[in-house]
């Protein structure tokens, strides 16, 4: 059991994710004064996170998202938490959550429209259920101009998906329903438009726990095939 308050080491785990937001090492020494705490405390602290103990300490991508999902567990306002991750982090920490609510998952995912590629921040799939994400890691809120273009261009990305899952599958009665979505690091007075919905991170959670997109009239594509999605026809492609 560990003797560490529960502030220090929330205070240490963010700090850590902080340091190493754009690399993948950081000084014990300095992680220590920054973090006002004790060599033992936070040699503790970092040999409850399995961390190998050096001047200089190194973790990988790997390390860093069960770090970050150790500091939401111990209290971290998730808010806070994601503002220290890079975009790249922020898709895989947003990847994984959707995991934890059980979807499958394919991160960067492309598709061919006419010669050119369009990508897919993340794909998530559970039962008839098909998630869209553009996850936007801005240092402002989405508002105005820019919400209205990034939304267009995810409801477009959503179409281009029904086109290739039209071509994989027959035509059939079961729905499927692909809902857009632009997931932002802060909140907008906006929750949804015409083209897709918007959600902010800290409400990501409970969305996953409530989602009934025809419930909520949030805007999506629905389309009817001869079978249910497998993912693993979607990665082979």
């Amino acid at each position: 059991m560990s003797s560490v308050k529960t502030e220090v080491k929330q205070r240490i785990l963010l700090n850590i994710i902080k340091f190493t937001k754009n690399k993948g090492k950081f000084s014990f020494k300095e992680l220590m004064e920054y973090s006002n705490v004790s060599k033992n405390v936070l040699e503790e602290v970092l040999k409850n996170i399995n961390l190998k103990i050096n001047q200089e300490i190194l973790i990988n991508e790997s390390e860093k998202l069960s770090i970050a999902f150790e500091a939401l567990a111990s209290g971290v306002n998730i808010e806070e938490l994601v503002k220290f991750l890079n975009w790249k982090d922020f898709e895989k920490f947003s990847s994984k959550i959707l995991n934890i609510y059980g979807y499958d998952v394919i991160e960067n995912f492309r598709i061919k429209e006419n010669r050119k590629r369009i990508e897919i921040d993340i794909l998530a799939i559970k039962e008839n259920l098909i998630l869209l994400f553009d996850c936007k890691r801005w240092s402002k809120p989405l508002i105005g101009k820019n919400l209205e273009i990034a939304s267009k261009k995810q409801y477009f990305r959503a179409k281009i998906l029904e086109k290739l899952l039209e071509k994989i599958y027959n035509k059939g009665s079961i729905k499927i329903i692909i809902l857009p979505i632009i997931l932002s690091l802060y909140e907008t007075k906006i929750h949804s438009n015409e083209y897709c919905t918007i959600l902010y991170v800290r409400a990501l959670k409970d969305f996953l726990e409530k989602i009934n997109v025809e419930f909520y009239n949030l805007p999506y594509i629905a389309i009817f095939l001869n079978s249910k999605i497998d993912i693993n026809k979607i990665k082979a492609i």
